[in-house]
């Protein structure tokens, strides 16, 4: 990866915590520098202009994460992996589950692959590392409702916004002293935040991706009014 200049400092995917737990549990894979990282990015944008006719398409982007901080994010370095046309809906998974496959193939049993400066060819792994999205995007790729009182797609159920009856809307106002230190002042704060609230609870714990599959594995289909049985008072799995 070259010279870290400022190793005190997030710079490159490399330097977060991230990466060297993934590398500490597949460390066989990790010690080969030509397997891949990757991530995905997608938003859905306008391509005729704000001002034209309503419509939307959905670029799915993969992006090298081996290269260096200068050169990662260059366009020659982003590769196009397809196009999904109009609102997605719920049909995210529909569009991009061949490519989803494709990333399954490769980390599973990797890609004959030519290596240019040793004129031989090798056996190249890629695995998923990340995903880059505003938040209703990222809410409509994980398949999380974002915008009900359930908005987090980390903290997920743990998490509930407060209704504002004369705003007709939900309000994330206090709910971030949970996550402040015990001894942190602000969480005393009776006046400056909610009042006469002082605020003792832990932060939600981090789920994994058993606790996440469990949930998955566990959903019911609502034969009444479509959707998932619990949605907006249990979950907000859309």
């Amino acid at each position: 990866m070259g010279t870290r200049y400022n190793p005190d400092k997030l710079v490159h995917p490399s330097d977060a915590q991230s990466w060297t737990h993934f590398d500490g549990i597949h460390h066989h894979k990790a010690l080969e520098a030509r397997n891949v990282r990757v991530a995905l990015a997608t938003d859905g944008f306008n391509p005729y202009g704000m001002s034209a006719a309503p419509y939307t398409c959905w670029p799915v982007f993969v992006i090298p994460l081996n290269l260096p901080p200068g050169v990662i994010f260059q366009r020659q370095n982003i590769f196009l992996s397809l196009i999904i046309p109009g609102h997605l809906g719920n049909n995210m998974s529909v569009y991009v589950d061949p490519l989803i496959d494709d990333l399954l193939g490769a980390w599973d049993d990797g890609v004959w692959t030519y290596d240019r400066a040793t004129k031989t060819n090798f056996r190249m792994y890629v695995w998923y590392h990340y995903s880059l999205h505003d938040l209703p995007a990222y809410g409509i790729f994980c398949g999380w409702c974002v915008h009900e009182k359930f908005p987090c797609p980390v903290c997920k159920a743990s998490l509930m916004f407060i209704w504002l009856r004369k705003g007709g809307k939900y309000s994330s106002f206090d709910k971030h002293r949970q996550f402040l230190p015990l001894d942190h002042p602000f969480r005393r704060d009776k006046k400056n935040f909610t009042k006469g609230v002082e605020v003792k609870d832990h932060p939600p714990q981090m789920m994994t991706g058993a606790n996440i599959r469990a949930q998955l594995d566990g959903l019911v289909i609502n034969a009444e009014g479509g959707g998932f049985v619990g949605y907006g008072e249990q979950h907000a799995w859309a």
